[in-house]
């Protein structure tokens, strides 16, 4: 799609009238749901520490495992083979933790997202006065402005946090050209800003 011409660009570069609705028709790359999920995932790991927390409990698992072996070996009884096997089952459930967050790396989301695209379903993302929907395949999502925490542009994406490590995200290059992208977050800040300081009733 060709670029619009330079007057229009800067008037879209002007946050638009309060009480308009910018929409925007958004549709999911590969690498871009791999970006997403990559962002999200560090996001989480800053506030949950998640990282550190699932090579500490492998390691645990896996020195419960051996200790229980160990003593397994010293004093056969029923008692120890129970202990061993509870062990064993630890492991085994620390390795299916560590899989799932590795399931995070950019590499595998793109080729889940390859193999199954409606995880990431074209939808319709609408900016109102006073909230941000989402709408899609049936779908209908609504989350009030003052619920947003900040907004932010990265990897092509731009985020809107609904919390520390949680986000929508539209990929910027799902608008029309830079200047409509640039419109929308303004606008949206503002709002977000203006939602801010409304009294609450």
């Amino acid at each position: 799609m060709g670029r619009l011409p330079e007057t229009r660009q800067k008037a879209m570069a002007v946050v638009v009238e309060r009480d308009s609705e910018i929409s925007v028709e958004v549709d999911w790359a590969a690498k871009e749901v791999a970006a997403y999920t990559r962002i999200l995932a560090s996001a989480q790991a800053s506030v949950t520490g998640q990282g550190e927390r699932k090579w500490s409990s492998a390691a645990g698992a896996a020195a419960a495992v051996m200790a229980g072996a160990a003593v397994f070996i010293a004093t056969p009884s029923p008692l120890w083979i129970t202990l061993a096997f509870f062990a064993g089952f630890g492991a085994v459930m620390a390795g299916q933790w560590a899989y799932y967050f590795d399931m995070r790396d950019s590499a595998i989301s793109e080729r889940l997202f390859a193999g199954d695209p409606e995880a990431f379903p074209p939808r319709k993302t609408t900016l109102g006065n006073d909230y941000l929907s989402e709408t899609s395949s049936g779908r209908y999502g609504k989350i009030a402005l003052s619920g947003i925490k900040r907004v932010s542009r990265t990897e092509g994406l731009m985020m809107i946090w609904i919390s520390r490590a949680d986000a929508l995200a539209i990929p910027e290059r799902c608008f029309t050209t830079p200047a409509a992208a640039d419109t929308f977050a303004a606008t949206l800040e503002a709002r977000v800003k203006a939602a801010s300081l409304t009294p609450k009733g």
